[in-house]
């Protein structure tokens, strides 16, 4: 991706939003290959790992060597060589080579908190990046290979408890305690970092995206900020209505159907706008 190409830049979640259910992304690769043929590169914005993104990208035809994400919700942002202006480091991942960023504090730094103040509720509760591969599978709904992936965290803790109840008190206390924190359908989401929207505030003052006209797809609370932020927002509808309350901004738009149909439907006609 050179800058003097890119015309815009799609940031996007991936469950529900871009891959539906079963891992579906029939219809995308096709409308990801259009976008970056314009110029507009697509950049996963989820809180998978790194691992679970760089698998999945060429079955969304997001090139390797073009790629740019932000992964577990905020904590760092990924790219390939040389499109970051100042990367403080990289590593391989999955056998590719990735520059980084990073915006949050390892999981290492606080999982001893979370495990305590899970004890004084009395709850009994399981941490993603713990869990055998069995347990992963079934705390994510994911194939063992995936849940694999899914287990290899690094700033966002993923927990799970047979007592919903204590992932609501335990959500609220450590919200009030300056964590980050994601309540989703069954799970509970929990990092040291400030979320999506400060990854990509982060990723707009690199040269490559500065002064790109930005589009944002989303399906959930916690995808809301960046909607708010970006230039135009795009919200797929998702069965278990994640996002509990409208956009405060009047001038977005909704998918007329699920991920991932809603999504390759949606990108489609503004990109159709770019030609």
């Amino acid at each position: 991706m050179k800058p003097s190409l890119l015309r815009a830049a799609i940031f996007t979640d991936i469950d529900w939003t871009m891959m539906g259910p079963g891992e579906d992304l029939k219809g995308v690769c096709s409308i990801v290959e259009k976008a970056y043929s314009l110029g507009v590169p697509v950049i996963p914005v989820t809180a998978k790992s790194i691992y679970e993104i760089v698998a999945l990208a060429p079955r969304a035809c997001i090139p390797i060597n073009s790629l740019v994400a932000v992964s577990e919700s905020g904590g760092a942002i990924y790219a390939s060589p040389g499109l970051l202006s100042a990367p403080e480091g990289s590593k391989r991942v999955l056998g590719y080579i990735l520059e980084y960023i990073e915006l949050g504090s390892p999981i290492q730094l606080f999982q001893d908190k979370l495990a305590w103040e899970a004890s004084r509720l009395g709850c009994e509760v399981y941490l993603l990046s713990q869990a055998n591969t069995s347990m992963a599978s079934m705390m994510t709904g994911l194939s063992p290979s995936s849940a694999r992936l899914a287990s290899m965290r690094e700033y966002l803790e993923v927990i799970w408890s047979p007592s919903q109840k204590c992932l609501d008190i335990l959500a609220i206390r450590l919200g009030s305690m300056g964590f980050y924190v994601h309540r989703s359908t069954r799970l509970l989401h929990v990092a040291m970092h400030k979320g999506k929207l400060a990854a990509i505030a982060r990723l707009e003052e690199e040269p490559l995206f500065t002064g790109l006209h930005t589009i944002g797809l989303g399906d959930s609370d916690a995808d809301r900020d960046y909607l708010e932020h970006v230039d135009t927002a795009i919200l797929v509808p998702s069965p278990s209505m994640r996002l509990r309350t409208r956009l405060m901004r009047s001038d977005y738009m909704v998918a007329p159907y699920p991920a991932p149909e809603g999504w390759s439907y949606t990108v489609n006609q503004l990109l159709l706008v770019l030609t």
